[in-house]
């Protein structure tokens, strides 16, 4: 799954399209396209930035921020769960290590 950060103004009116109602996604995906509103925008979008962009209605700016804030969930969930998979270390064996006579130097066989 392709980063939101890197998304282009298609994917984001794309994301629109699926994630709000056909009201919200009809009268703005040109405002998104004219102001190049590509992911990285999309997740700074704020209440004051939406209405700046034309969204007047307060419902549709709830809507559109609900399904931002959604979307910043999912990315969040994604980054932690590749940071935490990448820190645990390798597959290491299940054996228990036990320690040689040798190291105390004696050598019992």
């Amino acid at each position: 799954r392709k980063d939101v950060f890197t998304w282009t103004v298609d994917e984001v009116v794309n994301w629109l399209c699926r994630n709000c109602s056909g009201d919200i996604s009809a009268r703005y995906s040109q405002s998104f396209r004219f102001h190049d509103i590509n992911g990285r925008a999309l997740m700074r979008l704020d209440d004051e930035k939406l209405e700046r962009l034309g969204v007047d209605h307060p419902n549709h700016r709830y809507e559109l921020l609900n399904e931002i804030l959604k979307q910043k969930l999912r990315f969040h969930e994604q980054y932690f769960k590749k940071a935490y998979h990448s820190a645990q270390p390798p597959n290491v064996s299940t054996r228990v290590p036990v320690m040689s006579n040798s190291v105390f130097g004696r050598r019992d066989y």
